[in-house]
């Protein structure tokens, strides 16, 4: 026999524990291959691995440890000389820079040498939470304007780090979190929000000057509301003019928003946690902005007209700013652009039959007479629009006769635009990254928006992140692909590598020996195609029926399936290795196609996405190597809901569904999200509910896992399906996590968390339990 790596697969008989004909499971290592057909001509498969071969460990799929650590949140200096870095290490975070010209890296300040007992606030964990962030100490940081600070929040209190002295100094020490803190662009001030007002710090006198002095329980300035913070990914509520004399801020007075006391349970007790949660079609916090010179309190408010959400906000120049305002529906957009006085003029106006989608593509140009908008609406309105269904980039300029377009970034279907990244106006050039590959790609190119030319800059092929110094001449590039390890790279404008560094402590030669997984289209929709990609068992034998397990997210914006190395297709590879086929996929509703497969999702959740499902367990069933029944389906959060609304419809086929975190009636979400798909018609909202009606409908196994403390998809979610499952004395397995929010943190909650779905699809599918090794 020729030396190859073989594989321990199990394939088993039947989802069926109690039936008579089932096999046994028998799991083992040896040098030989077992294989018995049953009448059915189904088979169990005992396979086993050699000496040479390196099994996945559970720890390794819920870690990540093959992949190393990445460098998180790299941020160039503003003189370009110098590259800071977040790193997790055993004790806690710890800053890094790295030298642009020489290469080198060294560390500047470690967390644990400052705090050795860490401690934060309920603001700062929700902070966390909206952002995402998973680790604690040192989570942000800013530099000054002259290179020679660096500021950074650490348990509840500032700090200053000296690059030159290499010192770190204690800014303010007391009870109360300075938050959302950051420099005066002159280097001069930091403002920072403290028990709800907006205050300003002077680095010269050691003065505190109070902007605003009148915060309460229901009102505070200068942070971001909920939902602009969950779902605008507008994290700020303050922003400095260029000059650094006037500050432009926000008022949020949440006294109409419903109060909700929500239940927090760990396993020390429980906390009555009173939280304004501005569920569906219920008000909204009233946000109102203010312009003030820094050395004033108060302010002038602004006179932006009639509005529901501030999206976005900036100065154009030291005596203009602009606000991006959205209607409560979110089909119309606006524009204003203010002055000092606080009167606004309208800049821009975009209307949409649907919903018009946020982004960050405003760039004002040539000191606010130009700038850069994407859309991909065909109702837009300006002198020289097209579009060609594809979102594209437009450098607009105002005139008495209304919007003209200067030039134009027209997309392609191989080629679409993601995101304006930088803008040279001495070249006249936009650095922008666009999706390739069906999607699955990112590169860079460079547009002269004078002549259109089209220059590609970054051309190696997998997932990519961009960032650029203030000067435009270097950026530093994140990226891994399924073939290539993860690394960060400093590029010079043009692309040219001038140092790299591949992630700490990867295993790149125990990740090149696993599979690349199949890139396959799974026809959808009225003529869409889904992405997905396939994993086949190792030593995959051609004529067997494999079990399947199908991962979706299946919301709008939902964008698994990249050309990268992350931790989910470990947990995928870690599944093929035991036997079963397992794809992953994207519905509809991703921003990397065209405006018909974006705007999907529109009056049409929990239809949609079971239409998508519904093509992939039909593909799978006639690829002719996966038993149909025995296919199971998984996904969390918006994912968690799609899995419900498939297992709850009359036509389900999946033998069984694990549902994460799972929103199952909208009208418990919030707002700004819900209302976007939905509409503001509560009987819009009827066909969406995973209600009694649809329960009784649920034949499948079903696992339903929340965490005790989600302020994101509240718990209530999970216990409404659960009381109904129970009072129609249908069988169901739960699995909750006390403390544990909305992400699931931790890695002792993600290794049970993965575990448990694991162990679910072993039994539900393959009538076993996974090996331990």
């Amino acid at each position: 026999m020729v030396k190859k790596i073989f594989l321990v697969v199990l394939l088993l008989n039947s989802a069926c524990q109690n039936c008579p004909s089932c096999p046994s499971v028998t799991i083992h290592t040896g040098k030989q291959i077992s294989k018995e057909s049953n009448k059915t001509g189904k088979h169990n498969l005992i396979i086993v691995n050699n000496n040479n071969f390196k099994w996945i460990s559970l720890d390794d799929a819920v870690t990540g440890k093959p992949l190393g650590k990445g460098l998180i949140n790299p941020v160039f200096s503003p003189d370009g000389k110098i590259i800071t870095y977040l790193k997790i290490e055993k004790n806690g975070t710890s800053l890094w820079q790295w030298d642009v010209k020489t290469g080198k890296h060294s560390v500047f300040v470690k967390s644990s040498d400052l705090v050795k007992n860490l401690v934060e606030s309920d603001q700062e964990k929700a902070d966390r939470e909206r952002k995402r962030i998973s680790f604690t100490g040192i989570t942000s940081y800013q530099w000054s304007p002259d290179s020679e600070q660096i500021l950074f929040p650490l348990s509840g209190d500032l700090y200053l780090y000296n690059v030159k002295t290499k010192t770190t100094r204690k800014l303010t020490s007391d009870s109360q979190p300075e938050l959302n803190p950051s420099f005066s662009p002159d280097g001069q001030m930091i403002a920072w929000v403290k028990k709800g007002n907006l205050e300003i710090y002077s680095l010269k006198t050691k003065k505190v000057t109070r902007i605003t002095k009148d915060a309460s329980d229901t009102i505070f300035y200068g942070r971001a509301e909920f939902v602009a913070m969950e779902e605008m990914d507008r994290q700020k509520g303050y922003f400095w003019s260029p000059d650094s004399k006037n500050i432009l801020y926000f008022k949020v007075d949440e006294t109409k928003v419903s109060s909700r006391q929500r239940l927090d349970l760990d396993a020390r007790g429980f906390r009555v946690t009173s939280q304004r949660y501005p569920a569906a079609l219920t008000a909204n916090a009233t946000v109102t902005a203010y312009v003030t010179a820094v050395n004033r309190p108060g302010g002038k408010k602004v006179n932006a007209g009639k509005y529901e959400y501030i999206a976005r906000a900036g100065w154009i120049t030291s005596g203009e700013f602009y606000l991006s305002l959205q209607d409560r529906e979110q089909k119309n957009l606006t524009v204003k652009r203010c002055q000092l006085t606080g009167n606004c003029s309208t800049l821009l106006d975009e209307m949409d039959d649907k919903w018009v989608e946020l982004h960050d593509n405003l760039k004002f140009i040539e000191k606010g007479k130009r700038f850069f908008w994407s859309t991909d609406n065909p109702r837009f309105k300006a002198t020289g629009y097209s579009i060609n269904s594809f979102r594209g980039l437009f450098l607009l300029e105002r005139t008495g006769a209304g919007l003209k377009v200067i030039k134009a970034f027209n997309s392609q279907p191989q080629q679409v635009f993601q995101k304006l990244l930088y803008v040279n106006e001495a070249i006249k050039t936009a650095y922008i990254s666009v999706f390739v590959n069906h999607g699955t790609e990112i590169k860079m190119v460079a547009w002269n928006y004078e002549t259109t030319s089209l220059k590609e800059i970054v051309r190696e092929h997998g997932w990519h992140s961009f960032s650029f110094s203030k000067d435009g001449s270097v950026f530093v590039d994140q990226f891994s692909s399924l073939k290539s390890p993860a690394a960060t790279v400093l590029r010079d404008a043009n692309g040219t590598i001038l140092s790299s560094r591949e992630n700490d402590g990867a295993d790149n030669a125990y990740m090149r020996q696993l599979p690349i997984p199949d890139f396959v289209n799974i026809a959808g929709k009225s003529g869409s195609y889904l992405n997905a990609y396939l994993y086949k068992p190792a030593n995959y034998i051609t004529g067997l029926k494999y079990p399947a397990i199908v991962y979706v997210y299946g919301g709008p914006h939902g964008h698994m399936v990249r050309n990268t190395r992350n931790p989910y297709n470990l947990w995928n590879q870690f599944m093929a290795q035991h036997g079963f086929i397992v794809i992953m996929v994207d519905g509809r509703g991703g921003m990397y196609r065209n405006r018909a497969f974006e705007k999907a999702p529109y009056l049409a959740l929990g239809r949609f996405e079971v239409e998508d499902n519904d093509a992939i367990f039909n593909y799978l069933k006639n690829r002719g190597d996966v038993d149909e029944t025995r296919i199971g389906i998984w996904g969390w959060s918006y994912g968690g809901y799609s899995v419900l609304a498939s297992l709850s419809s009359s036509k389900n086929k999946f033998a069984s569904g694990v549902a994460v975190a799972p929103p199952t009636d909208w009208r418990l979400y919030d707002t700004h999200y819900t209302e976007r798909y939905h509409g503001l018609k509560p009987e819009d909202y009827k066909q969406t509910v995973i209600d009694v009606n649809r329960i009784k409908q649920i034949k499948s196994q079903l696992l339903i896992i929340h965490g005790m403390s989600d302020d994101n998809v509240l718990l209530i979610n999970s216990l409404k399906v659960i009381r109904e499952l129970q009072n129609n004395n249908s069988r169901f397995q739960m699995m909750l996590y006390p403390g544990s929010a909305h992400s699931l943190w931790g890695k002792p909650t993600r290794t049970h968390l993965i575990s448990t779905i694991t162990d679910f699809f072993m039994r539900t599918l393959s009538g076993g339990q996974r090996h331990q090794r």
